[in-house]
């Protein structure tokens, strides 16, 4: 599985984790992947040979195995969703209008 995950530290040093959803990973990349080897290089040379840096930065691996749909900003910003609802207010008849 493919997702991200981010830690967001408020001023008192309390600390909300977040992370985006999970895109599952063709079993033919799982058994090429080593330890010392970034997923994105599998992933490009192996289906995406035609895809350039410029595009692969701003798709991500997620973008590719996606079709775009789910890009790496878009996972990124999941994940601070998350993070961040667990800081805002929760909503209830305290909250003023």
């Amino acid at each position: 599985m493919l997702g991200g995950w981010v830690v967001v530290e408020d001023c008192r040093g309390v600390e909300y984790v977040g992370s985006s959803c999970f895109v599952e990973l063709p079993q033919g990349m799982v058994t090429q992947l080593t330890p010392d080897q970034r997923l994105s290089e599998i992933v490009v040379v192996s289906d995406y040979p035609q895809v350039g840096t410029a595009e692969m930065q701003e798709l991500g691996t997620n973008g590719l195995l996606t079709r775009g749909e789910y890009t790496r900003v878009m996972e990124f910003e999941d994940a601070l969703r998350i993070a961040f609802s667990r800081i805002a207010p929760r909503f209830s008849a305290e909250i003023e209008h």
